[in-house]
């Protein structure tokens, strides 16, 4: 779990949809009264674990997670750790690193 300057809250975690029995990651942005701006899922056709964000300036959040599915390269090995780089006000993917 992480803040910005402006007092907004970021968290990740996981979920397990019922329709592919897959494990998703997912982060979170509340506004400091605890309502919710945005929620993503890190998701692919494998597991994703989402296991640490940073919101380094109310545009840049980083999450960091593990993945043994592909989510931006070729899957090296059985579970790759992975770096995505969301921006702040939507939360939609700027780049992700595997």
């Amino acid at each position: 779990m992480d803040t910005d300057r402006d007092g907004n809250v970021f968290f990740t975690g996981g979920i397990q949809p019922l329709a592919t029995g897959n494990s998703d990651g997912i982060v979170v942005k509340l506004k400091p009264s605890g309502a919710r701006v945005w929620s993503k899922r890190v998701t692919s056709s494998g597991n994703e674990g989402a296991n640490a964000v940073l919101a380094r300036t109310p545009s840049e959040v980083y999450v960091a997670g593990i993945t043994d599915g592909v989510l931006g390269a070729a899957n090296r090995g059985n579970i790759d750790p992975f770096l995505r780089r969301l921006r702040g006000s939507d939360g939609s993917t700027v780049w992700t690193e595997q």
